[in-house]
């Protein structure tokens, strides 16, 4: 029988007891700004149907249009200090603000500017589905080259042999219609017609100084009709 008032030794070890106090107390997630004016302050409407602005600008976003915080993570981990103080607030709600948020109401919170958020997402998918792209073109151009080689060696498939040759190097690509346009205007040079020079328009500082030979040419010039009848008026 074990003594009383001795410790029984079990051979685990025991952990050391920690001396700074732990702080109940958290940080409490800040509270949403308004909701948009699109969306009936009753709440009495569905969450699939309410709609704003923003929301029907990410609606292309797949799975759906939440998911647009996806890509402002990316671009916040890609040195968009906006976008990075954008997430920060996103995660500082509560788990059920984060399933029925506005992207309005955080970029309020944020100081963020809805042109800006719009801005960084595009940039962010345009990045990603591009990238998506070269894989998906890189990884079928080799099916796609046997298949085209396939088609080629079939005698009724000219175009497919045309479009491996393009392809292989082999037939040079064919080159659109060039349009050569002339600067030289034609009142500062002389145009050959039929082997001759035609005559050169006058500039307009010709122009004036002519008229105004005409103007003061002396009386009885051959161009001025003095004395005409009334009846010739």
């Amino acid at each position: 029988m074990a003594k009383p008032g001795k410790r029984r030794r079990t051979g685990a070890q025991s952990l050391p007891q920690r001396n700074d106090p732990i702080d109940p107390v958290e940080t409490p997630a800040p509270p949403l700004p308004p909701q948009p004016l699109t969306i009936p302050e009753d709440r009495k409407y569905h969450p699939l149907t309410a709609r704003s602005p923003l929301s029907i600008a990410f609606r292309h976003v797949r799975p759906m249009w939440r998911n647009y915080i996806e890509y402002v993570d990316l671009a916040a981990r890609n040195g968009d200090e906006d976008m990075a103080r954008y997430r920060d607030c996103y995660l500082s709600l509560t788990p059920r603000d984060r399933r029925n948020h506005w992207p309005e109401q955080i970029c309020e919170l944020a100081n963020v500017s809805p042109g800006e958020l719009v801005g960084a997402v595009c940039r962010m998918l345009w990045e990603a589905k591009t990238a998506e792209s070269s894989m998906v073109s890189a990884m079928a151009h080799p099916e796609v080259m046997l298949a085209t080689a396939q088609f080629a060696r079939l005698p009724m498939c000219s175009r497919d042999r045309e479009l491996f040759f393009r392809l292989t190097g082999s037939l040079p690509d064919k080159k659109g219609a060039s349009i050569n346009i002339i600067n030289n205007p034609t009142a500062q040079a002389g145009i050959k017609v039929n082997g001759h020079i035609a005559a050169q328009l006058k500039s307009m500082d010709e122009e004036v100084i002519e008229m105004s030979r005409e103007l003061e040419a002396p009386e009885g010039a051959p161009f001025l009709v003095k004395d005409v009848p009334p009846e010739d008026h």
